[in-house]
């Protein structure tokens, strides 16, 4: 038997690779570099800066619509809540403005946002009007000039409130009205509304007394008052008053109601006959919309101040009935109608 001859192993020749260009042109290497270093890009930080606390419902529909802007967008979208309208001590708003610096100074955001009166006077005035971050607000009462605004730096939408228009509509059914209470909680905002809309109420004919409380008793108190002395009250909000119980105030309402009585806050229909309220949602959909362009690449100082357009008409029915307020089909028509 023949000895075996062993194989020998097939020798290995070292074949070099073609340069990856040989196959990828120019314009495909450089898509897929731009890729490969976007993956690592960190996203872009925005900070809402809430005058108020989570729960007040005007704010929280601002949040909505930026939100709803934002949803499929790589943000790190951050709040920060002041809580003013529950807390309007100005020692407290003050030591809060510095937690929001503080805040800014960790968080390096490249954009903010401020929503509502107290953020923009206690904030955006003293610390961010002039940069370098860029700024946007909302829910700031029918003007914005004593906060020194806009600025290169800061753009915004003015909240505007239907209230003359909702007094026309009453004063169509009730012509001979004049003397009006104000029904509201005491704070910086109402305090705002007084000085810009005491010349409207005298313009229609009436005569205001104002009536702003802290406390839910005190606001019992003066409703029971203003039913005996008004020809219409006003209810802007309750965000400020303290220990407000909601099934127990539209309870108590139902109960003592005997004059008109109206408001431009959706969230106050249930102790109204008739609102005419703003759509806050309107204004964080154009800030949410408006962030988006300055964080891809539009100077802020090219985007136009604005004012909120919608409006919701809304009546109360069984309060209606209650006080005999017979409203025109128009009108029926044109609201929401709560039963």
């Amino acid at each position: 038997m023949l000895p075996r001859i062993p194989q020998s192993e097939p020798a290995r020749i070292p074949v070099a690779k073609p340069p990856l260009g040989k196959y990828l042109s120019l314009p495909l290497l450089v898509v897929m570099i731009a890729f490969l270093c976007g993956c690592q890009e960190e996203p872009d930080r925005v900070l809402f800066i809430n005058s108020y606390a989570p729960g007040f419902p005007s704010t929280d529909e601002y949040l909505a619509g930026i939100r709803s802007a934002f949803e499929g967008r790589d943000i790190d979208f951050r709040t920060f809540s002041m809580d003013t309208k529950r807390n309007p001590q100005e020692d407290y708003i003050r030591a809060k403005a510095e937690e929001v610096m503080e805040e800014i100074s960790r968080f390096q955001p490249d954009l903010i946002i401020a929503s509502d009166d107290n953020a923009a006077r206690y904030v955006v005035q003293p610390h961010l009007r002039d940069g370098p971050t860029p700024v946007l607000f909302c829910g700031v009462n029918w003007t914005c000039w004593q906060y020194d605004l806009p600025t290169p730096f800061v753009r915004g939408i003015l909240e505007v409130l239907p209230v003359r228009e909702v007094i026309e509509e009453l004063k169509s059914y009730y012509p001979d009205a004049k003397n009006l209470t104000i029904l509201s909680e005491l704070s910086n905002t109402e305090l705002k509304n007084k000085e810009h809309l005491d010349p409207l109420y005298a313009e229609l004919g009436l005569e205001p007394t104002y009536a702003l409380v802290n406390r839910f008793e005190d606001w019992k108190r003066e409703f029971l008052i203003a039913n005996e002395q008004a020809d219409l009250i006003f209810t802007f909000t309750h965000g400020a008053i303290h220990d407000w119980q909601e099934e127990e105030a539209a309870e108590f309402v139902r109960q003592n109601i005997k004059k008109p009585i109206f408001t431009v806050e959706q969230h106050m229909m249930p102790y109204c006959v008739l609102g005419f309220s703003k759509v806050a949602r309107e204004q964080g959909e154009w800030i949410g919309a408006r962030a988006l362009e300055v964080l891809g690449g539009t100077p802020i100082d090219s985007i136009e101040m604005t004012k909120n357009r919608l409006t919701q008409n809304t009546l109360n029915l069984p309060l209606a009935d209650k006080i005999g307020f017979h409203p025109s089909k128009e009108l029926i028509e044109s609201c929401k109608v709560l039963y």
